[in-house]
């Protein structure tokens, strides 16, 4: 069964190769000859074809037949139109699996998994517009940098201004995906719901939702079962989350993103709640052997009611206790007023859309003040040899230290225990500078990956000569604390 659905929908609608010759191909040279052109045609992939770098041409549907449909190489769209893809395994161990560029429009990508890509999964970029990619399974059977599913807009210079206009839904972010789940530029109105992510594996941990360079993404009713930010926004790129959940594998911080209004999708949707997408996504996305391409006309629900968050705060004393706090700020003074002189914990609990966001806030009572503390919840440094993976002496105030007595290849660690610190950022100035968020304990200047190995960065060896580290830890709301400095040096 087909149902175009999300921003393929759009635009006048995607019927790929509907009314055409239905062509079957298991070769190269086959597979090609049938997808090049103009004319509609439904193209039935059996068993594995290597296709290297094939473009495909407007109107097409290419279907896999059975269970074992499978491409190696990449299907490129390129300006081509109303395209639908299903069924298939795609990989390339020299590039993408699926990419779409050069204005291509109306594309719909259904139950393929594309897994094993150097390059992109299923990238779209350079003004491409109108595409659904629904219910797909994305992994990587090795740990790379470069496991990166969907880029989302390529470059500052494309022509991507009011193009872009996707929707990712029950798409399932298995194994060893890094980032870009998806990484998005530009776009309005993007969608994204009803995924499952769950890509950290032996404690790999993986950024997921990205929207960058103006972007508005709709992050809704999905589930993170593992990894690190959810939901990451930069250089004006906006999210409006809401209905998320998450899982006890997931470790960064549970945001409901960056903006209240954004450009919202047009298109009637139905939305799965996030508790059965485990069960529901884990079980169908990805290649499920279907090739019936006949049209599933069962109605879909309108736009889903968006409830008001309501928030609550608790103060946390010394006994364990909690006394809820008043919002308005006479109140809150006049509760804070009464308690003796101390440093408390302030925990905010956001309630609405379908998820629960917790973050806690350091209050110091002095008198009839109150303060933040001043004391940083850094305590000290540490110095790493990164050769050895071993934790060295702790760093002093004006300290020297020998590379010929603490190795060559180096690191340096903040001391950190207090729970509240989701995040260290180290600032690194002197003979060599450098800038660099650890989002993970052990918090150190040159980062780790979270199972004891050590990065050493530019430190192998450090630069000889003097060093001011200033690292500022970060609570879970992103709000920066006292920082801790420290100056030192590093000699023969």
């Amino acid at each position: 069964m087909l149902k175009v659905n999300g921003w393929a929908s759009m635009n006048g609608g995607t019927t790929g190769g509907k009314g055409g010759a239905i062509v079957s191909v298991n070769n190269r040279d086959d597979f090609r000859a049938a997808t090049t052109g103009n004319t509609p045609k439904i193209v039935q992939v059996n068993g594995t074809i290597d296709i290297g770098y094939t473009i495909v041409g407007s109107n097409k549907t290419i279907v896999g037949i059975g269970m074992d449909a499978k491409t190696i190489g990449t299907i490129r769209l390129e300006g081509s139109k109303n395209i639908i893809i299903k069924n298939i395994s795609c990989t390339n161990p020299g590039g993408d699996g699926i990419a779409a560029g050069g204005g291509s429009s109306n594309f719909f990508i259904s139950h393929c998994s594309p897994n094993n890509c150097a390059d992109g999964a299923i990238d779209v970029t350079k003004g491409s517009d109108f595409f659904t990619i629904e219910w797909c399974k994305f992994w990587y059977d090795v740990w790379g940098e470069h496991n990166l599913p969907n880029l989302i807009g390529a470059d500052n210079a494309d022509p991507d201004e009011g193009k872009l206009k996707g929707t990712i839904h029950h798409c399932y972010y298995w194994k060893y995906c890094v980032a870009r789940m998806p990484r998005v530029r530009k776009a309005k109105g993007f969608h994204v719901y009803c995924n499952f992510f769950d890509p950290a594996v032996d404690g790999k941990v993986s950024c997921l939702v990205q929207a960058a360079i103006g972007s508005e993404v709709l992050v809704e009713n999905n589930h993170f079962e593992s990894g690190d930010d959810a939901l990451e926004y930069a250089e004006d790129g906006k999210i409006l989350a809401r209905g998320n959940t998450y899982g006890s594998k997931y470790i960064g911080e549970r945001v409901l993103g960056n903006a209240t209004s954004i450009t919202m999708p047009p298109y009637a949707y139905e939305l799965n709640s996030p508790d059965v997408l485990g069960a529901l996504v884990r079980d169908k996305a990805g290649v499920d052997g279907d090739s019936d391409l006949t049209e599933d006309d069962a109605p879909v629900l309108p736009f889903p009611p968006e409830p008001e968050p309501v928030e609550k705060l608790e103060l946390m004393l010394d006994d364990d206790a909690t006394v809820q706090l008043p919002k308005d700020v006479h109140s809150f003074t006049g509760i804070v007023a009464k308690l003796k002189e101390g440093t408390y914990d302030v925990k905010v609990t956001v309630t609405g859309v379908g998820e629960t966001v917790d973050s806690t806030k350091k209050i110091m009572v002095l008198g009839e003040k109150v303060l933040p503390p001043s004391s940083s919840l850094v305590t000290g440094f540490r110095l790493i040899n990164a050769s050895t993976d071993t934790e060295g002496i702790d760093i002093v105030e004006g300290g020297s230290y020998s590379l010929a007595i603490h190795g060559s290849k180096l690191n340096m660690k903040a001391l950190v225990t207090d729970a509240s610190v989701s995040r260290v950022k180290f600032e690194l100035s002197g003979v060599q500078n450098t800038l660099y968020i650890d989002k993970a304990q052990p918090f150190c200047l040159h980062g780790d990956n979270g199972k004891g190995d050590y990065y050493a960065g530019t430190w192998n060896p450090p630069p000889l000569g003097a060093y001011k580290l200033i690292a500022t830890p970060i609570d879970a709301a992103g709000i920066e604390l006292s920082p801790k400095e420290i100056n030192f040096s590093f000699i023969k």
